[in-house]
Parts: structure tokens; C-alpha cells; sequence
């Protein structure tokens, strides 16, 4: 499948109009030419090509896109905005070729998959990376083209996080700390396709990476309040998952990110009220509230250096004020209290 999937790459990457391919844009892309376009625009300035494992070059407008869907999560959240790390975006393209060309997504992409380089494996290392998989009518390159997810999709996707954890049913939510992350510096943004043929037709692998290792900043950040929460104010109910997991960390230091591993939550608990009344937490297998944590030598470090996760009983409901007040928080300099208000809004 794999063969067949560059094969046809290559076909999109060099097809004539007269083949079905998608034309050029007459409009440019930040003064170059459009290379394929989509439903929303220009996608490539130069398509990707397995067969010479060039990784193309993503359109401005996408990942200008990415990056404003980053930022209006990080606003909600009351973490600072980041720029984009333009000088990022060549090695993390090549991470995104290498994964589209394989049959299951890879942080650490093996020495034996096509196209793979050192470059690419490191970008890969460093970033958040999704995979979507859907069928498309017909493996003509336009039909491919605009069937392609925006950025905001993948962004999204890292923010609802259900990727596996420790257990299928607890996810460490890696992904979301990492966006939310107060200490994250520059990212890029990136994306490829393969298309593949089986019995029941073309088949596209989209990957979507954003860069999240990054040099943090060397000033002190400047944050709403001490505590980075999701969901926290208002939310859109299109970046909640109301059977998900809710997440919280504390910041007891602004200028060294490894300061904060001290925050303890091994004694916490949550109360979570809606109009007056408790909403229960889920439980775990012993009955109790099932609380996940990490920070004070319990890891892994995802982001910021401690978190807690929780579930509610019951999904959640638009339109409904919640009020979350985490108690029997240790370490020093940390409070031992905590409590905010969110609201999904349909």
C-alpha cells in the first residue's frame, strides 16, 4: 500500500490540468504562485513529491491559520500568544511527507521509511503530530485537494486529545498540555497527504504537525492567573468534549519552566457546582474520584511540569455556569487553593 501511496503522491504532485489536476491559482500566495488550491484557499506554494522525497512548502495562509487557531485557544486559556518560527517549517514539512507515507503515525519514524531523514525524525520528536484517514469520490487531484481538512481541524484535535495514555481509558493528555503550555516559544506549523487505492477506493492519509518543543521565552511570561485550566471562561462547545477529561495546572514560577514540577497534587481534590448543586466526579475502580496527576517526581512532563485531570459523572451542558475549586494543593510556593468559573457556549 505504501508504494501505491507514493506513486499516486507523485501523480497530484506533477499532473498537468489536462489529467484532472488542480490549476494554479490565479491569485498568488504572499507573492508566490498557488501550486494547489482547495475549498479554502491556497494549500501549496510547492506540492510535495514522494518520488524526489521533496516536502513541498505549505501555503502562508495555512499556516497563518494554524497559528491563529493556536492563539485563540491560548487566549481563552490566558497564556501568552506565540509567533510563528518560519525557519521551522522545512524540517517539520518533512516530518509531516515521512508520516503520510506510512501506515500508522510515528514520533520517532524509523530509519527505513521513505523519504526519511535526520532532519525530519527531529522535527518529528518535537512536535504534536495527528493523522486523519477518509475516503475521497475519486483519486482526481482536485477532488484530493478539496477534500483536505484545514489546519483549525488539527489544532482542535490536539486540544480535545484523546490520544492513549497510561490506560485506553485515561489519557494523558499530552497534546493539550502542550498547547497550553505558558511557557511554549515560537511554532510552525505543517502538513502532508498520501492517496492510496484498496478494494473500497481512494483512501487519504492527511497529516497535521505542530512544533511544540521549543526554546521557551527568556523573559518572564505575563499570565491571567495562577492556575492554566481547559475549559476555563467561555468556551466554544466545538473545543469541549462534554464526556471528556478536564485538565488544570498550577504556575508557581514565570521564569523557570522546571520550577514548576514542584506542585503537588497527590492530596487534591475537586468540587466542581452548577447553580448551586454539586456535579459529581467520576470515579475510578476503588470508588474514589478518579484524579490523574502529575508534577513532584510524578511524570511524564508534557508541557507545563504538573497537571490534574478529572471527568465529570454526567457530560456537560452548554449553557450552564460551572464553578471548579481544587483543594489540598502542595508545594512550595504553590497555593493551596485554587478555583474558576467556565461556560460552554453553544
Amino acid at each position: 500500500m505504501k508504494a501505491r501511496a507514493a506513486s499516486l503522491l507523485l501523480a497530484l504532485a506533477c499532473g498537468s490540468a489536462s489529467e484532472g489536476a488542480a490549476p494554479p491559482d490565479a491569485a498568488a500566495s504572499n507573492g508566490r504562485p498557488c501550486a494547489a488550491s482547495g475549498t479554502s484557499g491556497c494549500i501549496y506554494t510547492t506540492l510535495p513529491s514522494s518520488a524526489t522525497c521533496d516536502a513541498g512548502v505549505l501555503a502562508p495562509e495555512w499556516q497563518a491559520r494554524a497559528l491563529a487557531q493556536v492563539n485563540r485557544i491560548r487566549l481563552i486559556a490566558g497564556v501568552p500568544e506565540i509567533p510563528l518560527a518560519q525557519e521551522a517549517s522545512s524540517a517539520l514539512q518533512a516530518c509531516t511527507l515521512v508520516n503520510a507515507l506510512l501506515e500508522a503515525t510515528n514520533s520517532d519514524p524509523p530509519k527505513t521509511a521513505a523519504c526519511w531523514s535526520e532532519a525530519a525524525r527531529n522535527a518529528c520528536r518535537e512536535s504534536n503530530l495527528t493523522t486523519l484517514g477518509f475516503r475521497v469520490p475519486s483519486s482526481v487531484p482536485d477532488t484530493v485537494f478539496r477534500s483536505l481538512q484545514g489546519p483549525e481541524v488539527f489544532v482542535d484535535s490536539w486540544l480535545l486529545d484523546d490520544a492513549p495514555g497510561p490506560t485506553p481509558e485515561a489519557p494523558s493528555l499530552g497534546h493539550r498540555r502542550w498547547l497550553l503550555d505558558p511557557f511554549l516559544g515560537p511554532t510552525a506549523f505543517a502538513m502532508s497527504f498520501s492517496l492510496s487505492e484498496d478494494a473500497e477506493g481512494p483512501l487519504v492519509r492527511q497529516v497535521g504537525a505542530l512544533r511544540v518543543i521549543t526554546t521557551p521565552p527568556t523573559e518572564a511570561i505575563v499570565l491571567e492567573r495562577d492556575v492554566v485550566a481547559w475549559p476555563i471562561d467561555e468556551v466554544p462547545a466545538a473545543l469541549v468534549a462534554p464526556d471528556g477529561w478536564l485538565l488544570a495546572s498550577i504556575v508557581v514560577s514565570v521564569t523557570e519552566p522546571g520550577d514548576n514540577a514542584v506542585v503537588d497534587f497527590s492530596r487534591a481534590s475537586v468540587r466542581i457546582s452548577a447553580a448551586g448543586a454539586d456535579v459529581p466526579i467520576a470515579l475510578g475502580a476503588d470508588g474514589l474520584p478518579d484524579l490523574r496527576y502529575t508534577g513532584a517526581g510524578k511524570g511524564p512532563v508534557h508541557g507545563l511540569a504538573n497537571h490534574l485531570q478529572w471527568r465529570t459523572a454526567a457530560p456537560l451542558s452548554a449553557s450552564t455556569d460551572y464553578s471548579v475549586v481544587i483543594d489540598g494543593i502542595a508545594g512550595q510556593g504553590a497555593p493551596e487553593s485554587v478555583s474558576y468559573t467556565f461556560r460552554i457556549t453553544p
